[in-house]
């Protein structure tokens, strides 16, 4: 656990944040006072991982049903062609 004072936070905050993503905790002192902690983010669901793997270009979501029945209808739209139900 790595200890830093306020000043110093401010001036390399990019420095430190790059510790903690790595799994550094970081604890902040004011005039040698602990006031804070700096942890490592720890999504709670497997949604919330799901939405930032998809931000950082990881995972990609499968298609749900009803879009790709909307899907189906704009090329239906375009085409002028639609499905016909076989019986």
């Amino acid at each position: 656990m790595k200890t830093v004072q306020i000043g110093d936070l401010k001036n390399h905050l990019s420095a430190h944040l790059r510790e903690v993503r790595k799994g550094e905790e970081i604890i902040v002192h004011d005039r040698n006072l602990p006031v804070a902690k700096i942890v490592p983010y720890v999504p709670d669901s497997i949604e919330e991982q799901q939405k930032i793997l998809v931000a950082q270009g990881k995972l990609r979501l499968p298609k749900t049903a009803a879009a790709e029945e909307s899907a189906a209808g704009s090329r239906e739209m375009a085409t002028g062609i639609s499905r016909v139900a076989s019986t």
